[in-house]
């Protein structure tokens, strides 16, 4: 990790006063995502790993790499409150800094920019952040729990199953839940079926969330409490579409715009011309 991203780190995180790094999750469950790259040649993405975990009424969300990396990040501006807010004397912030680099190069595991999302279970309410914008931005709507049971059964993932019908941002899901199970919970912004969403896709399979493991007792977990900044500010989904596109389809580094040779961006723009991942919402 080069030093301008661990500089990035005290401005993400600017402002935040650490409390408490883990909690007693009540559960915790490892999905994994997988999505469409290229749709004339039906070539997917080799799936990666989401963590879905509740604490009371309040769900999370987020690429579990993404998720580790974090809990290396936050550990550090606990240990230095002078971290993020850039007030460390230059000394030791370049040691701290240093530190960063280090633990990052031995433990930071590869991932790209993720959706992160709370659920609200008490209001029914979901809010995305936008990970790309310039300013902290989420989208807040009402979780997708709209549903269509059926009596159709499969066996998925070693599990009974019955299948659920639902329409969201845009597109038709399908959805198999194991009632033996009794937690209304999925991946995603998914919820509120009578039993654990064991997979979900839409109805084109351009993108599939399949559970792969899980922990149904209260254990200790850590917990991001600024997984949606307190600065973060509410946008339409029109907005939220528009920069999750222009991500895709003009990728720009923090920190670097104006400042990178030109191949290297137009190496970048080749490589985000399959992550199909940044589409799945969409302004409907």
């Amino acid at each position: 990790m080069t030093r301008w991203i661990s500089l990035a780190i005290t401005c993400v995180f600017g402002n935040v006063c650490y409390a408490q790094l883990t909690k007693t999750v009540d559960y915790a469950l490892i999905y994994d995502l997988s999505y469409i790259r290229d749709t004339s040649a039906n070539e997917y993405h080799s799936g990666y790993e989401c963590i879905a975990m509740r604490v009371g009424d309040e769900g999370r969300f987020q690429d579990f790499n993404e998720y580790f990396n974090d809990s290396i990040l936050i550990s550090f501006g606990e240990r230095y409150p002078g971290l993020n807010t850039a007030s460390l004397p230059k000394e030791q912030l370049d040691a701290v800094l240093e530190e960063i680099d280090a633990t990052m190069a031995k433990w930071q595991k590869p991932s790209t920019d993720k959706y992160r999302i709370v659920k609200d279970f008490s209001s029914n309410r979901s809010k995305l952040v936008s990970i790309y914008s310039m300013t902290p931005q989420h989208l807040e709507q009402p979780l997708a729990q709209d549903w269509q049971l059926t009596t159709i059964q499969d066996t998925i993932a070693g599990m009974r199953c019955y299948q659920a019908t639902t329409c969201y941002g845009g597109r038709n899901y399908v959805a198999w839940y194991n009632p033996d199970i009794p937690i209304s919970d999925g991946p995603y912004v998914f919820a509120g079926l009578p039993g654990l969403i064991v997979k979900i896709s839409d109805d084109k399979n351009w993108y599939s969330f399949t559970l792969k493991r899980l922990n149904l007792k209260p254990h200790e977990r850590f917990w991001n409490e600024y997984l949606i900044l307190p600065a973060s500010t509410p946008v339409s989904r029109e907005i939220f579409v528009r920069t999750m596109k222009e991500r895709k389809e003009n990728p720009k580094m923090m920190g670097l715009i104006g400042k990178e040779p030109e191949e290297v961006r137009l190496q970048r723009k080749k490589g985000f011309n399959k992550r199909f991942d940044l589409l799945l919402e969409q302004n409907h």
